[in-house]
Formats: structure tokens, sequence, C-alpha cells
């Protein structure tokens, strides 16, 4: 059996992974910006919504809302869209 015969059963691995680290990068660094943008919208606008809606502001109601409630909400959803629209816009066109 020769090598080239050989190599071609064997599974095949991708080819080009040169630019996956940088993918990557790109994503964790999307990911991290998406989160800081998506906690403080949020939190800005919940206390834009609540101040509207005449919501308390008696002992912090509407800041520990903003902070505690609606900014992680925000931010998990920066997260996800930050990592996704980083993962889409590196993607290689085949």
């Amino acid at each position: 059996m020769n090598v080239s015969r050989a190599r071609a059963m064997l599974p095949r691995q991708r080819e080009n992974r040169r630019g996956r680290p940088v993918r990557n990068f790109w994503a964790i660094v999307a990911g991290i910006v998406g989160l800081m943008t998506g906690f403080f919208a949020a939190a800005i606008l919940s206390y834009v919504i609540m101040d509207w809606a005449d919501v308390s502001n008696f002992e912090g109601k509407r800041g520990y809302a903003m902070v505690f409630l609606f900014g992680p909400m925000g931010g998990l959803v920066g997260l996800g869209l930050g990592v996704w629209l980083a993962l889409r816009l590196t993607r290689r066109a085949h």
C-alpha cells in the first residue's frame, strides 16, 4: 500500500485552521463589548420606562430593578448578539 492511498483512508481534517484563533479572539472581544453595551442600554432604557410608568424610587427600587434585573438581561442578550455577529462576520466564504 502506498502512502497516498493510506492518507486517503484517514479521516480528512480541515485543511485551513490558521484563521480560527483570530476568529475566536474577535468573538471574545465582541462578546465583552456586547455584554457591556447591552447591560447599560437595558439599564438606562428600563430607568426611563420605569420613570415614565411612575414606579416608586423609594429606597432605590428603580435603581435596584435597573441594575439587578433589567441590566443583566440586556447583558446576556448583548453577549449572545456580540458573539453571534463576530462569528458571522469572520466566517470565510467557501
